[in-house]
């Protein structure tokens, strides 16, 4: 999302086979946004030299450059120099732009047996497949249904190819479409969110939508009602639903996950899907959108970085609003007073750690908690276990506290989670204000520290 530059790398078969396929064409098409066939031979060079696109005339505010290539008897003779260039160049794309020649299938052969495996043993970039000359559909009588089944096999077996689309440099016929999705494709990768060969939500992207789900729920139903969708709209994209933009919304989404739409609202689990089903309609930037505007970069990690100002004897501590925060936090999850390991699990959710155990992601580490608070018989957390963690966790490491107050739902300024007490020495008997003390139990071993504290 945060590209300067997209460097496409355009490739397909040349000048050694009688099907050239049109790299150079098509280039000098989106560099004029003129039909090829009005642009005269002459202008048209073996092999064009990069074009740059500026940012006014791109997707977003980076610019695009568009690297041709020059294959004559590469594909025939691969310890020829030319190689070096082309897999040099692999490694610098952002995307490739794979083309073929839509009125000849030897082309459509070459993608599969030949650059299909040489772009993926030295890059891992997204590839666009683009067939050109699709107004020689008519007069060689290939229609649509035959070359989307060609194509299919291709994406099912190179994961790497996200675009399938057919134009003609020679009418601009879908040109602009290929401009936008190989734009797309880089700005807005499918990776980090939608695994193809389950068809599911990536597990980090399925974190940051529970996030993103809490923070909608403003009245912290567990459901997103008709008004609280509406207003995501609203803020996020700046679209305002009507009601029956949203009773629209709810029937497709009930179509497909009828456990994800009750009478009161849409439910987490619906809220993954309708996501899911976005994704599957190829509006990939919608997610990605909504996860720059709660905050997400592109690695789907939340920037919480805040440095707090204190002298020697001070201390760090949780302010009253992070405290009213834990309070409701555990209000909303506990059962009769009482938040058990599953209600627990629940609440943190949108990490693969705990908070106590920053480093680790195995179920041993969770389980660890009563090495750090007191808990119930059944391994549960009382309301003053569940503060006294806190406490705990902001003394010891209040960047790792601050941190996991975010990711489980915290929205108010940073500086407010947290306050700076005043020096020990500067404490008046009867008139300490801190609420954390540090304390040390010594003594020789077998004596029962343990048990004692």
């Amino acid at each position: 999302m945060g590209k300067s530059e997209i460097r496409v790398l355009v490739l397909g078969d040349g000048k050694t086979h009688a099907e050239k396929v049109g790299k150079t064409s098509i280039i000098k098409a989106f560099s004029t946004d003129t039909p090829i066939s009005d642009i005269p031979s002459s202008q048209i060079p073996s092999v064009s030299p990069p074009v740059v696109f500026r940012p006014e005339n791109c997707l977003g505010d980076n610019s695009v450059t568009i690297v041709d290539t020059y294959c004559k008897e590469y594909l025939d003779r691969r310890d020829m120099p030319s190689e070096g260039n082309i897999e040099e160049e692999l490694t610098r794309a952002d995307i490739v732009m794979l083309m073929y020649d839509i009125s000849r299938p030897e082309t459509m052969d070459r993608l599969a047996f030949f650059w299909l495996p040489l772009i993926t043993q030295h890059t891992k970039v997204p590839v666009a497949i683009v067939g050109n000359k699709v107004d020689l559909k008519q007069t060689t009588g290939n229609g649509t249904d035959q070359y989307e089944e060609l194509m299919r096999p291709l994406l099912r077996d190179f994961k790497q190819c996200e675009v399938f689309i057919e134009c003609s440099a020679k009418t601009l016929l879908n040109l602009h479409e290929v401009y936008y999705h190989i734009q797309r494709v880089v700005l807005y990768p499918t990776e980090p969110l939608y695994d193809y060969d389950s068809r599911e939500l990536t597990p980090k992207f399925g974190k940051a939508l529970t996030l993103i789900f809490r923070l909608a729920d403003r009245d912290k139903d567990f459901l997103l009602s008709d008004r609280e969708l509406a207003d995501v709209h609203s803020v996020v994209y700046n679209i305002q639903l009507n009601s029956s933009d949203i009773d629209r919304i709810k029937e497709v989404l009930r179509q497909q996950c009828e456990e994800g739409v009750t009478e009161a609202g849409i439910n987490l689990h619906g809220f993954y899907h309708l996501l899911k089903m976005t994704i599957q309609r190829i509006k990939i930037n919608v997610c990605w959108n909504m996860l720059k505007h709660f905050g997400f970069n592109d690695e789907l990690e939340l920037s919480v970085d805040y440095e707090v100002e204190k002298k020697p004897g001070q201390t760090v501590e949780l302010s009253r609003q992070a405290i009213e925060f834990l309070v409701d936090i555990f209000n909303q999850y506990s059962h009769q007073g009482v938040l058990t390991y599953d209600d627990l699990r629940e609440i943190f959710a949108t990490v693969f750690s705990p908070p106590w155990a920053p480093n680790r992601r195995d179920e041993q580490a969770w389980l660890n908690i009563d090495k750090h608070v007191e808990t119930t018989a059944e391994a549960g957390l009382t309301i003053q276990s569940w503060l006294a963690l806190w406490h705990l966790l902001t003394m010891l490491d209040y960047k790792n506290s601050l941190k996991y107050l975010v990711y489980i739902g915290y929205n108010l300024p940073l500086d407010s989670a947290l306050q700076v007490t005043r020096s020990r020495d500067k404490d008046i008997l009867g008139m300490v204000r801190r609420k954390v003390y540090c304390g040390f139990v010594i003594g020789y071993p077998g004596v029962g520290k343990v048990t004692s504290s």
